[in-house]
């Protein structure tokens, strides 16, 4: 492959935003299905999804009955984060890395994409906002 490397940064936020005092979880994606018709990113590990809750408008996380994270789906993620879609049609991985702060009822996710369109590799990498937690079940 060619040294081609382009970066798409969606935040200007550095890794040390994530909000301290947090638990860190990676997530070891093992499934990335893009859908460009309905612009729904979906990312999975292989367990089977029991329930979902949304975190935000853009984002809906998938746990096991365990109460452990197995997916997040971004929806319009092309519109909302200015990907173009050939990019995240071509997406070879993903990686996204959770904080959950329970104390403020706080979640943040930073998100790590990696594209390859004809050997030029695109990396994308956003970091969301703290976001409230509605739900106890974010917090178990």
């Amino acid at each position: 492959m060619k040294n081609n490397t382009k970066t798409i940064k969606i935040s200007k936020k550095s890794y040390n935003t994530m909000r301290k005092g947090g638990n860190n979880y990676k997530i070891k994606i093992s499934s990335i299905v893009y859908d460009e018709d309905i612009d729904i990113l979906e990312v999975y590990i292989n367990q089977k999804t029991d329930y979902c809750e949304n975190l935000d408008d853009f984002t809906i996380i998938h746990f096991n009955k365990n109460k452990k994270i197995v997916g997040l789906e971004f929806l319009d993620i092309s519109k909302t984060l200015g990907i173009p879609k050939k990019v995240l049609n071509n997406l070879k991985t993903v990686e996204i890395l959770i904080n959950i702060n329970p104390e403020e009822r706080k979640m943040a996710l930073k998100t790590k994409m990696i594209s390859i369109i004809s050997e030029k590799q695109t990396n994308i990498n956003f970091i969301s906002t703290p976001l409230p937690m509605e739900s106890n079940q974010l917090i178990a």
